[in-house]
């Protein structure tokens, strides 16, 4: 009788580290949102990425990071890159607007919920 309550209770432990209803994650790690959010804005032509001034060609970059308010989402947000350091010693670096997209993509399933542009 102990065997067969000891391997249902690692049964019911198993069951429950895998939150997820199907059986493999559509975005269970941060690549594979990565390409679920590139796809996104390829995909939507107002959205592609795009210079963010026409003097200098730096495009917009994309960063996916865990979602800190569901543990059960990855945050895609499309922003400007990190500014160049200052090149003199007192020299202020300021970088203002730029906007960009920002979505939440399901671990499970790979919904996109939340999404919103700014300019």
């Amino acid at each position: 009788m102990m065997p067969l309550l000891g391997l249902a209770l690692l049964a019911a432990a198993a069951d429950a580290g895998n939150s997820c209803p199907l059986l493999f994650p559509v975005a269970g790690d941060a690549a594979a949102a990565r390409r679920i959010a590139e796809t996104i804005i390829r995909n939507i032509s107002d959205l592609r990425p795009r210079p963010h001034r026409a003097a200098d060609r730096t495009a917009y970059v994309l960063r996916v990071e865990p979602d800190w308010d569901d543990a059960g989402r990855w945050v895609a947000v499309q922003a400007l890159p990190p500014p160049p350091p200052p090149r003199h010693r007192g020299e202020l670096v300021v970088q203002a607007g730029g906007g960009g997209l920002e979505f939440r993509i399901d671990r499970c399933t790979g919904a996109i919920s939340r999404m919103h542009y700014s300019r």
